[in-house]
């Protein structure tokens, strides 16, 4: 499961490596589960961004390690 903040969402669109996600809304907070190949992928990338009156926002990219957000940068040559 992840759990994203986005500010006024009138519609919410997550991908996983470009696969459309079900999406969940509680006030601000978006919420997928992440299918299970995420888990077994050594690095993948959620994509996210919201819409409301006002437009589309921002793309959020968010690096995945083995299903989970990755937190520490990594060098990849």
């Amino acid at each position: 499961m992840l759990q994203i903040g986005i500010d006024n969402p009138g519609a919410a669109f997550v991908f996983w490596e470009n696969q459309l996600l079900e999406t969940r809304k509680e006030g601000n907070i978006i919420t997928v589960t992440l299918p299970r190949e995420a888990a077994t992928a050594t690095s993948s990338s959620v994509r996210a961004f919201g819409q409301n009156e006002n437009g589309v926002s921002n793309e959020l990219l968010i690096p995945l390690e083995a299903g989970k957000v990755a937190t520490e940068k990594t060098n990849k040559n």
